[in-house]
């Protein structure tokens, strides 16, 4: 169902559920959202935990700030020359 104002908010349902609501700041998703990219000019804030997958990730930054003092590299369960040239 579709409930539209207009000039204004558009509620999507699914199962009698708000899943995708449109308002003057913006959008809200409730639910998971799959897309093959994402792209933003501006900032962007995780409230959870951030898991990244992928054999390459880049971080384009001037400072990095982690508060955890414990940093794991190189962790593999069957280390070999290849997975041991940290690059550090």
């Amino acid at each position: 169902m579709i409930v539209a104002s207009e000039n204004g908010a558009v509620t999507l349902y699914h199962d009698a559920l708000s899943k995708f609501a449109t308002s003057a700041t913006g959008v809200t998703v409730t639910g998971e959202l799959a897309a093959t990219t994402i792209a933003t000019t501006s900032d962007v804030v995780v409230g959870g935990n951030l898991t990244v997958n992928g054999t390459t990730t880049t971080i384009n930054t001037s400072e990095l700030t982690v508060d955890d003092i414990n940093i794991e590299m190189g962790a593999v369960a069957s280390p070999t020359d290849v997975t041991a040239d940290g690059g550090i």
